[in-house]
């Protein structure tokens, strides 16, 4: 009705200002302003009317727990009773921060940390006649429309949100939805798992609010080994959306690095399911979940007990063909998990080439040999640090004592490639400093002394900077001339 009113005389308002002469127009200012002021004045009169009931509803309240706070006042060991119960972080300028929401939070979170209900109580009222902005007290004296449905909506949000699942609930989840993936209605169960799979990531990793809790991911870690769910997740991941791809690589990971003093839970129950890693090795030649099988793949190779187990297969022969794949990425991706690991456990390493030294050998030859510029380069500089690790001494003996691969890497120092020549002159190197070179090679080296000599005297000469490089040529040089 009032808005009515003033609706109406608005409009006879402008109508005697608009065709009204002298006097009625400033009768019109006049009448409109004692309008507003009634309308500024019943607004008021409603706000503290709220505002009142509010403060009686919370007194109410209050009123008990101030009957706790003279007594605990009225001696000096009580007053540091109460000091010592409030929390380490209080401060009364974190009562009134700028947001209303932040304000009403600190304070609940304040109220739950302290141990004494008299303080409880000293710190309400505190809040509440405490001088704040119009905008806090809206919050707690919600009188307008909109403040009405943001405190509706703050309660909602506290009271009615949904209770997180239990590490044994989102194991169990996950295994069905994988379960339906074959099923009728596969886009559900693929979201599903897209959903549950974020619940997992939050749950080891936490979040921006909240730290990973470690007694529920020991209970989730327990959950996926009791269901098998590693290899579920690999067999399945190729079926997964773009996301939960990534996100099985994150779990998979957390769960590897995860330690219980000198003790690697996953690693050990790795150990039992070496399907799973021979499984990972395979997802190479799916170029959709090839790099995330690859991210998994390197974490497990952090281990050497894993290292062992893919040495002492026949799966370890595959990366031969995986890095010659025509995708660039994937290629690149498996040389970097190859490379891995024939280079992070050197003994381990040694021990498997000084045993399958020929095999080895003639499939990495062919990676030598191979057309694909990025394969050649990244083998023959493998193939320097690998001979060049005193670990595989051994292995470096026999190799730079066959005539065989002393011609090929004479052969690959007159690449087209000044790179593949780079990386090959630090191979040679070695057939040449070693003192105690056999007949053939000894007679390689002498037959074409002359044209060595003349080849490494004009050998990358504008490597002026690289005093290393300068140097050794400078000592093949002497070696060759002094043959």
């Amino acid at each position: 009705m009032h808005m009515a009113r003033r609706v109406q005389c608005g409009i006879l308002g402008r109508r005697h200002g608009r065709h009204g002469k002298g006097g009625r127009g400033k009768r019109r200012i006049c009448w409109l302003g004692a309008v507003q002021e009634q309308h500024t004045e019943e607004n008021a009169t409603h706000r503290h009317i709220g505002q009142v009931a509010c403060v009686v509803r919370l007194l109410l309240v209050v009123l008990p727990l101030i009957s706790h706070l003279v007594p605990a006042l009225s001696s000096g060991p009580n007053r540091q009773n109460i000091v010592c119960s409030l929390p380490a972080s209080f401060s009364l300028s974190h009562l009134l921060p700028d947001s209303p929401r932040s304000s009403v939070r600190i304070l609940s979170s304040f109220l739950l940390q302290c141990t004494h209900p008299s303080l409880s109580a000293s710190l309400i009222i505190l809040y509440l006649f405490s001088p704040t902005t119009p905008q806090h007290s809206n919050l707690l004296f919600p009188t307008t429309r909109s403040h009405q449905i943001e405190y509706s909506h703050n309660m909602n949000m506290n009271f009615f949100k949904s209770k997180p699942k239990t590490p044994h609930e989102l194991a169990r989840n996950l295994k069905e939805s994988i379960q339906k993936l074959d099923g009728l209605d596969k886009r559900k169960a693929t979201e599903d798992i897209s959903k549950i799979l974020v619940a997992i990531k939050t749950m080891l990793y936490g979040d921006s609010e909240n730290d990973p809790v470690p007694e529920t991911v020991a209970q989730l870690a327990q959950e996926v080994y009791t269901n098998n769910l590693l290899q579920l997740l690999v067999d399945n991941i190729g079926k997964f959306e773009f996301e939960a791809k990534k996100d099985v690589a994150q779990i998979f990971n957390n769960l590897l690095r995860r330690h219980i003093g000198s003790r690697s839970p996953t690693v050990e129950y790795l150990c039992t399911r070496d399907q799973i890693l021979f499984t990972l090795i395979h997802g190479y030649e799916n170029q959709e979940i090839a790099l995330n099988c690859g991210m998994i793949l390197r974490e497990c190779l952090r281990h050497e007990v894993l290292t062992k187990i893919i040495l002492n297969s026949q799966q370890v022969y595959k990366f031969f063909d995986y890095v010659e794949m025509n995708t660039f990425d994937i290629a690149s991706d498996a040389f970097a998990t190859f490379k891995e690991i024939l280079t992070r456990h050197k003994t381990l390493v040694a021990e498997f080439l000084e045993r399958n030294y020929d095999i080895f050998f003639d499939k990495y030859t062919q990676l030598l040999q191979s057309t694909n510029y990025v394969t050649k380069r990244q083998s023959l500089k493998l193939l320097g640090e690998i001979l060049l690790d005193r670990a595989n001494f051994t292995i470096m003996t026999r190799y730079i004592a066959s005539a065989d691969n002393l011609k090929l890497m004479m052969n690959l120092l007159k690449d087209k490639s000044r790179n593949i020549q780079f990386e090959a002159f630090h191979v040679f190197k070695v057939f040449v400093a070693n003192p105690n070179k056999n007949k053939p090679v000894l007679d390689i080296l002498s037959k074409n002394q002359d044209k060595l000599i003349s080849f490494l005297s004009t050998f990358h000469n504008d490597r002026n900077e690289d005093e290393q490089f300068n140097d050794e040529k400078a000592f093949l040089l002497k070696q060759i001339q002094d043959l």
